[in-house]
């Protein structure tokens, strides 16, 4: 695994878009996994991926879940985790949305909940 994105925003710091089809107030997180690639011939089918965001492409899977759960191989260094700017080592993690647990005030049609 090269990259474990979970956003409940589509955009992550600085702009990138990492979820573009996350929803603020849908209740679910989107998940993009992007794999490792083992020879930089492969990088321009990467990178038509990572615009397309497929379901399950050959580097690229993007899919919405309420909870995942992630845990790293035996023998593997455990897994770096950022959140907001912060970066965190474990072995495992979980998130999970709560659907409605903060009031946040935006307009209706805001892009952040309009998919």
């Amino acid at each position: 695994m090269l990259l474990l994105g979970l956003g409940n925003g589509r955009q992550s710091g600085g702009g990138q878009l990492l979820a573009p089809r996350a929803r603020l107030n849908d209740g679910y997180l989107d998940v993009l996994m992007v794999r490792d690639f083992s020879s930089i011939a492969k990088l321009p089918r990467l990178l038509e991926e990572l615009k397309s965001f497929p379901a399950e492409g050959e580097f690229v899977s993007y899919f919405a879940t309420r909870k995942i759960s992630v845990t790293s191989q035996p023998m593997e260094a455990c897994w770096p985790l950022t959140l907001d700017g912060e970066t965190r080592h474990f072995e495992a993690f979980t998130a999970e949305v709560e659907p409605l647990a903060l009031s946040v005030a935006m307009c209706a049609d805001s892009a952040l909940l309009v998919p």
